[in-house]
Parts: structure tokens; C-alpha cells; sequence
């Protein structure tokens, strides 16, 4: 989670049905104009933490073991499809905790571990099928 010691992995869309519902469907949509130096702001629990991107990576879907980073520092990793309107590859984003201050950092405990296992039941943006699929069916 952000400001723990880690990589705190966080995926969505870059794009979706223009048509469908949804409020987080082009949540990352500009995510392709983000470069090393660049700053990000992760509000989490009424806290705010600023992570400065170290460096990006585009990936196959397959490769889910570029994010999983054995690190002592808090981390954070976006992910999101590339190219924009595809689902062929995936752009990953890897930042590092700047503010505040990551030495003071702790590492995940249990319960928020298990706090987040709970949670992703809830997640938002259930996908729906594209115009295509509606107009030709699929799925």
C-alpha cells in the first residue's frame, strides 16, 4: 500500500467502449505521455504521497513478473494497455516514494495485507462488452 516498503501495484484502464458505463474507463488514458522525472500524487487515507517515476517498461500481458519487485523502499508500479483502444501489451510505470519521507517508511503488515485481500471484491469498473462485441456478439 502506499507509504509501506514495497511496490504498490495499481492497474486501469487506458481505454474502453466510449458507449459503455463506467466512470474509470480512461482513468490512465494519458498515462503514454509519462517520463522518467516526472512527478505522481497518490492520495491514500486522507494522506498524500508523491512518488517520481524511475522508469517505464512496455510489456506483454503475459510478463506479470516485471512488477513483482523485491524492494526496501516504497514503490509504486501503474499499469494500463498499450497501445491506447488495444489490449495487446502493457505500459508499467515504476516510481519511487519521495514525500513523505520514505526512510521512515514501514513495511506491509499482515492485516493491511489481508485488509486488501478482503477489498478486491469491491473493486470498480466491472468491464463491459465493447461496441463490437454488442453489435456482433463475443464474450
Amino acid at each position: 500500500m502506499p507509504g509501506e516498503v514495497g511496490n504498490a501495484v495499481f492497474a486501469a484502464h487506458s481505454s474502453n467502449d466510449a458507449f459503455a458505463g463506467g466512470d474509470y474507463k480512461f482513468v490512465f488514458a494519458q498515462n503514454e505521455k509519462l517520463v522518467k522525472g516526472d512527478i505522481i500524487y497518490m492520495n491514500y487515507n486522507g494522506k498524500r504521497y508523491t512518488y517520481k517515476i524511475t522508469s517505464t517498461e512496455v510489456v506483454m500481458p503475459t510478463e506479470v513478473s516485471k512488477v513483482q519487485i523485491n524492494t526496501d523502499k516504497p514503490m509504486l508500479t501503474l499499469v494500463s494497455c498499450v497501445p491506447l483502444g488495444t489490449a495487446e501489451k502493457r505500459l508499467l510505470i515504476f516510481a519511487e516514494q519521495i514525500s513523505p519521507d520514505p526512510s521512515k517508511a514501514t513495511a506491509t503488515s499482515e492485516s493491511s495485507s489481508n485488509q486488501q485481500q478482503s477489498n478486491n471484491s469491491n473493486i470498480p469498473g466491472k468491464p463491459e462488452p465493447t461496441l463490437l462485441e454488442k453489435l456482433f456478439g463475443g464474450r
